[in-house]
């Protein structure tokens, strides 16, 4: 019926410009998934002509909501301190908070695909610790891009360690500064399942559908 073709024409165009790109394939080189491609996929998904998704569609497109401009977002909470035992000097700031995400619907906040995603950490003005350049402050990106292959492919939550340079102390030692925090998707998916017979065009990276064996990029 018209529904099956429909959702022949979505799996289809999943296959062929989505399988074979990251965050859908963790093959080392592999490229990334425009955002604009990924907007059309969700577009498609949501045509009427559709109707119910197959469990194994339903899974790829189920961790991505629209904005009010049709662009995909990631809801995410954050919670930080989660692995004490890994941080270090991790005591020496006074405040640390994401910057990059988005609020939209519903009083929630949501990363937007393709966007800079970083942690601003700020040290107290008493400690001996201090940033490149001597700076209290300092902005640092979060990880390469592996959580966000973590969670667009269904994982329920994502750790992250944040490092920055750091000199201080009487001698002014140079040093680390490591805190951590894990990222969660509000609402996960299930577990990616690449489509029966999906594959990437003849030359392109092969298609992983649930490998977590690399790490991905930001777009």
């Amino acid at each position: 019926g018209a529904a099956l073709a429909a959702e022949d024409r979505l799996r289809s165009f999943y296959r062929e410009q989505l399988s074979w790109r990251w965050p859908y394939s963790d093959e080392p080189g592999a490229p990334v998934v425009p955002r604009s491609t990924l907007v059309e996929l969700l577009r498609r998904a949501e045509d009427r002509a559709v109707g119910e998704l197959s469990p194994d569609l339903g899974a790829i497109l189920a961790p991505w909501r629209r904005n009010r401009r049709g662009e995909p977002v990631l809801e995410l909470a954050v919670a930080w301190r989660t692995a004490p035992g890994r941080e270090r000097n991790a005591e020496h700031l006074v405040s640390y908070r994401l910057e990059g995400l988005q609020n939209f619907e519903g009083g929630r906040r949501g990363w937007r695909y393709g966007d800079r995603l970083q942690a601003r950490l700020r040290l107290a003005k008493d400690s001996p610790l201090r940033f490149p350049g001597g700076a209290v402050e300092a902005s640092i990106p979060i990880g390469k891009g592996d959580w966000i292959r973590s969670l667009a492919t269904g994982a329920l939550s994502s750790a992250v360690a944040i490092e920055a340079p750091v000199t201080g102390g009487s001698a002014g030692e140079e040093g680390t500064l490591r805190i951590s925090a894990t990222l969660s998707a509000v609402r996960p998916a299930r577990p990616v399942r690449t489509p029966i017979g999906a594959g990437p065009p003849a030359g392109t990276a092969r298609p992983i559908g649930t490998s977590r064996g690399a790490a991905g990029r930001l777009p």
